[in-house]
């Protein structure tokens, strides 16, 4: 127990685990997770019905809408952690290898896991923990440029929100956190590799909260909809016609994108085989380089069997 009596980011912990049963929290078998910022949460707010009239003009009292946990967790895409979010979005990985294992994860899944997760203040004199159970992982944005450590934004719809005075978990696994690094990645476009200036990588489950009424006001589930890719490609315009030559031919291509841990074997690597690219016009705004912005959308690919594949090497046995 702390002594704080206010709360900082700086004390806070945050644990997950994948559940047994669909919206019950388990009791062990959490991981401490690395995170940059939280935004999970119960929300219920206030509505104002029709004017109740014949009562002055003052206002009446507000009814309560809809119970809502929801909201965007971002963190590092490190080496061993981001084997969890990827399981939690894609499923469980078919997983190689001794020592040094390859986890294959890609799209086809169905059903995706449900999940635990856990945002606590131990620091408090008062320690208050919020778990929400049945979460599942909707939506996933990686930035990719040059600098800094790889991250993930993800979107999480969970069932109900419990507040208690102690954790879930006390001795959650903690894996060994090291930075997959922006600058150390790599993008291929068609089978070759291909420099961008920048650009995004986003899915999406298209989860829908399934809420039917009930007295509580809490949803029942969470459904999984259509899995969709898309992103932004910034491209220094010059003589590589590779990405042209397939708009012409209204044909897709195959994308890449990956990092890797220098002086190891170690690499996090989504691959997407069947991409589609618009039409640009290239703009001149000044003096210097003439760079063009890329939206682009992905497929199934019928030959592969996905839309998207993500291959995580590293030294964790399983997930």
């Amino acid at each position: 127990m702390g002594t704080k009596i206010r709360a900082s980011g700086a004390d806070v912990s945050f644990k997950g685990v994948f559940e047994t049963t669909e919206g019950t929290s388990p009791t062990t078998g959490y991981f401490s997770l690395p995170f940059n910022t939280h935004g999970l949460g119960e929300e219920r707010p206030l509505e104002s019905d029709d004017p109740i009239l014949g009562q002055g003009r003052e206002a009446q009292d507000p009814s309560y809408g809809d119970v809502t946990v929801n909201g965007a967790i971002k963190m590092p895409f490190d080496l061993r952690n981001s084997g969890f979010w990827l399981k939690g979005l894609l499923g469980a990985p078919v997983t190689t290898g001794t020592g040094t294992y390859t986890h294959t994860f890609n799209s086809t899944l169905s059903v995706l896991p449900s999940l635990s997760l856990e945002i606590g203040h131990p620091q408090l004199s008062s320690p208050k923990f919020y778990s929400h159970a049945g979460a599942k992982l909707g939506d996933c944005e990686i930035g990719l440029s040059r600098s800094g450590g790889v991250q993930a934004t993800i979107n999480a719809i969970a069932r109900k929100e419990v507040q208690a005075s102690s954790s879930l978990d006390a001795s959650p696994t903690a894996l060994a956190f090291r930075k997959f690094m922006r600058g150390n990645g790599s993008v291929t476009v068609g089978g070759s590799s291909f420099e961008i200036m920048s650009g995004t990588l986003k899915f999406s489950n298209g989860l829908e909260a399934y809420a039917p009424i009930t007295p509580d006001g809490a949803i029942s589930g969470v459904d999984e909809g259509d899995f969709t890719a898309s992103g932004q490609l910034v491209v220094r315009f010059g003589t590589n016609n590779t990405i042209e030559s397939a708009i012409d031919a209204e044909t897709p291509l195959a994308f890449s994108f990956g990092w890797t841990i220098p002086s190891t074997s170690y690499s996090l690597t989504f691959n997407l085989p069947r991409v589609f690219l618009p039409k640009k016009k290239k703009e001149v705004s000044g003096p210097r380089g003439v760079d063009i912005s890329y939206d682009w959308q992905c497929a199934r690919d019928a030959t592969e069997g996905f839309l998207l594949e993500a291959v995580l090497i590293n030294d964790v046995a399983s997930y």
